[in-house]
């Protein structure tokens, strides 16, 4: 016989014996398992105990042992555990957030953790922060939600007990009546009815707004809002709000005063909103409007109308910048969001009034303002191109970039810039991109 065939002869040997030696032990221990006597408990650890008893037989062994060793091995759950960072020159409590938490917006909470920081503009390279784990607001969001008590209400109000107290219908008859009225229903082909009212979308289906909520929200705006309703003091330190030093920011309380004519009343929401400084136009220079900034929302959760009219504790439940006293208010409305439509034939062109920034390159979300407004026929989603205030030696402009409007005033409007070039500034041209 060739040396290939006595190698196949003997690796089914081989897998034969290795079969029968599995086997083999799983039938006797099986029997031995069967006739082995009861015996007392002994005070086995609780994670030997349900390995041995859940343990048929060597084979099933292994893997249980396996797993036991990989649960005993697995770390415990470290989400509620704080991180630390270490600051390095030129980092913010906005770019830190964004790279812990892939959320810029949430660098309130990276604040709040650490007290030691009196103004989140300025920190220092070398500090260590704390970094608070967001496990407890995950798993709330991932909790189911509870049914509603109305839906509680309704079980009692079954008229089912009056139907079985009448003596002439036994439960009987009434559940052969139930029967019959379904066979009555089911008999012959039954045409489907579509469900009124209800359409389900796939997010890939649905179309996707410009900008979501927290960008509508945060937009500054340049016009004339200037109010009496205003950011009284902080509940907890009253001293450095007199110095002008308290800066507040989320989940604190805050003491406001709003005009009892417009009847606040707890619950009701406020946009906390500052005043920047004058705008002029940067070709006529004449007054345009202030610019404003958004600061955040307040939620009315006491009223102190007993020692004060229109005084309230309010809550700041969402932080775009650090509040201080003296902040204004507004009403708050839910935005509306904007969702692209076709292209309009228009032609409108003006300037720049105002940028946020002005960094070499400017980045998506980054805003800017225009001096056209709902008086000069802009709408939201209206795109314009940016240029240069003056054409180049050879009299040909040179394209800075693009904006998207999102805020309409009657004289003025806000956008975000889109496409970037190279900087843009005050005074810039824009036309409609038709």
């Amino acid at each position: 016989m060739t040396a290939r065939g006595n190698r196949f002869i003997g690796t089914l040997r081989n897998t034969f014996v290795l079969l029968a030696m599995l086997c083999f032990p799983l039938s006797v221990t099986g029997a031995e398992q069967g006739a082995a006597p009861v015996t007392e408990p002994t005070a086995t650890p609780p994670a030997a105990t349900a390995t041995e008893a859940s343990t048929p037989g060597p084979a099933a062994a292994a893997p249980e042992a396996a797993k036991t060793q990989q649960a005993a091995a697995a770390p415990a759950e470290p989400a509620e555990q704080q991180n630390t960072y270490l600051i390095r020159e030129g980092d913010t409590l906005w770019d830190i957030s964004s790279a812990q938490y892939k959320d810029p917006f949430l660098w309130p909470l990276i604040w709040k953790a650490n007290p030691s920081i009196a103004d989140p503009d300025l920190i220092y390279p070398g500090v260590t922060l704390n970094i608070p784990s967001l496990a407890p607001v995950e798993r709330a969001m991932n909790e189911p939600q509870e049914a509603p008590p109305a839906e509680e209400k309704a079980v009692p109000a079954a008229p089912a007990p009056q139907v079985a107290e009448e003596p002439s219908k036994p439960e009987a008859a009434e559940t052969s009546s139930f029967f019959k009225k379904k066979v009555i229903e089911s008999s012959g082909p039954e045409p489907e009815e579509p469900v009124q009212g209800v359409r389900i979308i796939a997010p890939e289906e649905g179309p996707q707004p410009i900008a979501d909520k927290f960008t509508m929200l945060r937009l500054g705006f340049i016009g004339e809002a200037d109010t009496d309703d205003r950011v009284v003091s902080s509940v907890d330190d009253t001293a450095k709000d007199k110095l002008g030093l308290n800066l507040l920011g989320w989940d604190q309380n805050v003491f406001v005063r709003i005009d009892p004519a417009k009847n606040p009343s707890i619950g009701d929401r406020f946009l906390v909103y500052k005043r920047v400084y004058p705008v002029k136009h940067p070709i006529t220079k004449e007054y345009v409007g202030n610019l404003y900034k958004i600061r955040g929302i307040v939620k009315l959760i006491k009223s102190h109308s007993d020692q004060e009219a229109g005084l309230f504790t309010a809550k700041i439940t969402m932080s775009f910048d650090s509040m201080i006293q003296g902040d204004m208010l507004m009403p708050y409305q839910d935005p509306v969001l904007i969702y692209p439509n076709g292209k309009k034939n228009k032609t409108i062109s003006g300037r720049v009034l105002d940028v946020t920034d002005t960094r070499t390159l400017s980045g998506d979300f980054d805003e800017m303002y225009i001096d056209k407004g709902k008086e000069d026929g802009v709408e939201p989603g209206d795109r314009f191109r940016v240029y240069t205030k003056e054409d180049n030696s050879l009299g040909v402009p040179k394209l800075l970039g693009e904006a998207q409007v999102l805020l309409v005033k009657d004289k003025t409007a806000t956008a975000v810039i889109k496409k970037s070039n190279d900087t843009m500034n005050r005074g810039d041209r824009i036309e409609y991109l038709n």
